[in-house]
């Protein structure tokens, strides 16, 4: 199991979260379809309720295709095979031939099995934060924050309101990257490893802010 991911052994040893690992192509009685099922609708909420929360400047139409790129199946392979979990996948020797599309919808499923089997194992409110942690930076380096500086510009130039001043500074000891974003007599910070990102919240911040 990956080791920057703690998953207790209760649900490691379960049977759901065994049986997760299992394609079809390996057991056609005894795999993960149904858990893929479940799984998928799980990370549909999660995610529906994390933008929902967050992105409050987006439209409902924003926000779906927003979504879209987090659960899409090519998004949800890299985030399984970033995690290593495609390394104990069990399915016939025959999905090695696969093509690469072919081989991310395998470990898309497999990904959301896992997360319908921890769901099963525990609840909603775990298995949420379980999915915010899989996802990790990705869940900030999709248009969800590059929409951010786009927006909070034209929400500016709409407004007669002076175009936002970005400042980054690294702080050594937590090599986190300190965005300062100054805009209408307000000034707001953001940290991240990565300099675009830091400067994407803080636009996020002061989004929340302008447009109360």
């Amino acid at each position: 199991m990956p080791e920057n991911i703690k998953i207790p052994k209760k649900i490691i040893n379960s049977k759901n979260f065994k049986l997760a690992f299992i394609h079809k192509s390996f057991d056609k009685d005894q795999n993960n379809e149904r858990l893929e099922f479940l799984g998928d609708a799980v990370i549909q909420l999660a995610i529906s309720e994390k933008l929902h929360h967050e992105e409050q400047h987006f439209n409902e139409g924003e926000l779906t295709r927003i979504r879209a790129k987090l659960v899409n199946t090519s998004f949800l392979s890299s985030v399984c095979k970033k995690h290593d979990f495609h390394k104990y996948i069990k399915a016939s020797k025959g999905t090695n031939s696969l093509s690469e599309h072919q081989k991310d919808k395998v470990y898309a499923g497999m990904l959301e099995a896992i997360i319908g089997a921890v769901f099963l194992e525990t609840d909603y409110f775990y298995v949420s934060k379980f999915v915010y942690t899989l996802f990790g930076d990705e869940l900030y380096s999709l248009d969800s924050t590059k929409d951010a500086k786009t927006v909070l510009q034209e929400y500016c130039q709409s407004n007669n309101i002076e175009l936002p001043r970005y400042h980054s500074t690294e702080d050594n000891k937590s090599n986190e990257f300190v965005c300062t974003l100054n805009i209408n007599n307000m000034t707001v910070e953001a940290k991240h490893v990565q300099k675009k990102i830091s400067e994407q919240l803080a636009a996020k911040k002061a989004l929340a802010v302008i447009t109360k």
